[in-house]
């Protein structure tokens, strides 16, 4: 009988300590879980701000292309009328006759 009893306490024991331990496990995962949110909630908002700034740089690349072709067609044409209409480019830019 006494051996039954000693059974049953260190049972239940085993049980009270494996409770202990789930319970302390969840509230670590809980918290870990918070954490990781927040990281990923963190890292969401540096790629969404990282995919602004290159979506401006891409959008300032094709305004510069643009500008840069505009400048070479405004340069071939005034080379164009500095020397008659030929079309030779010298690379200098020819005064304007007045």
């Amino acid at each position: 009988m006494v051996n039954k009893i000693n059974l049953f306490l260190i049972k239940l024991v085993l049980v009270i300590v494996v409770g202990i331990t789930m319970y302390a496990s969840v509230i670590v995962l809980n918290d870990d879980i918070l954490n990781n949110s927040n990281d990923i909630n963190t890292i969401n908002r540096k790629i969404t701000s990282l995919e602004e700034t290159s979506s401006k740089l891409e959008r300032d690349i094709e305004l510069l292309k643009m500008t840069h072709k505009a400048l070479r067609t405004s340069i071939n044409t005034q080379e164009q009328s500095a020397t008659g209409g030929v079309g030779v480019l010298t690379g200098k830019i020819l005064p304007e006759e007045e």
